[in-house]
């Protein structure tokens, strides 16, 4: 998956992607958002902050909310040199 960092905190991160979804009583697409846990590596938590574009991979249960870990940073945040 590939989303955006909403929460950063120690160890982990909160990240969000829209989707698009067909609704075929209208007849349309809506957007719609989801939002993953993962495991932030001690390599990368000094890198990543809160707006950046992540890459995340699913894995093994880490616990009750955590099933995936970060892969790479795709992009940096607006507005941040």
């Amino acid at each position: 998956f590939e989303g955006v960092v909403i929460n950063k905190l120690h160890g982990r991160i909160t990240i969000e992607f829209e989707r698009v979804i067909y609704v075929g009583k209208y007849e349309r697409y809506e957007k719609r958002k989801t939002k993953i846990h993962a495991r932030l590596p001690k390599e990368l938590e000094e890198t990543i902050n809160v707006g950046d574009r992540v890459e995340v991979a699913e894995c093994r249960p880490l616990s009750s909310i955590i099933k995936a870990i970060v892969t790479r940073k795709i992009k940096s945040a607006e507005g941040k040199k």
